[in-house]
């Protein structure tokens, strides 16, 4: 089976976005939804939320993947979701090293990659099992 890239993920995420996600998102919250456990949160909002939101600038960054609206994606596309967050941090690529060159207490701690791909992985599992 070939292996999902980064910018396949993208263009995946683009194309299903148009048929998943709900198209008015006037009123996207500030933060990320309460759907996330704190100490995930915490670490999404720190360095994840800045790009990955509907209202953010980076429009790669939000197509790629939208935190604020992440409760409304089909259990498919939660679990594409997950496992590719999972892989992208494991493999040290988000944050973008551009983006550290800006904003360097951006970047992920060992404990919070950690964090983060644990939750991601095990939110997979769940949503597998259920």
């Amino acid at each position: 089976m070939k292996k999902l890239t980064f910018p396949t993920f993208i263009f995946l995420v683009v194309v299903f976005s148009s048929f998943i996600l709900n198209t008015s998102h006037k009123n996207a919250p500030a933060k990320s939804e309460e759907i996330f456990p704190e100490h995930v949160k915490e670490v999404i909002d720190q360095s994840c939320f800045q790009c990955h939101n509907i209202n953010s600038k980076n429009d790669k960054g939000k197509e790629a993947l939208d935190f604020s609206s992440f409760n409304q994606l089909s259990k498919v596309k939660k679990i594409t979701t997950l496992k590719e967050i999972s892989e992208v941090i494991e493999k040290g690529e988000m944050p973008p090293k551009k983006f550290l060159e800006k904003f360097p207490d951006k970047k992920l701690t060992k404990e919070q990659s950690e964090k983060l791909s644990a939750w991601a992985k095990n939110e997979m599992q769940t949503l597998l099992g259920n």
